[in-house]
């Protein structure tokens, strides 16, 4: 038998740091990254807010 993988789930919480509206991922992901405890981030939701992520 193989083990199983299990993924782990991911937190994203607003960035406080991103000013504006959020058009691109990756501007958002670099703002991100800056941020301690974070490893990276995307745009999301009507208002396109900077989210940013990291494991749970």
């Amino acid at each position: 038998m193989r083990p199983m993988a299990v993924e782990g789930r991911t937190c994203e919480t607003k960035s406080s740091e991103y000013k504006g509206i959020c058009l691109f991922d990756a501007n958002c992901d670099s703002v991100c990254k800056v941020d301690p405890g974070f490893d990276g981030g995307h745009c999301h939701g009507f208002f396109r807010r900077c989210y940013c992520t990291k494991p749970c």
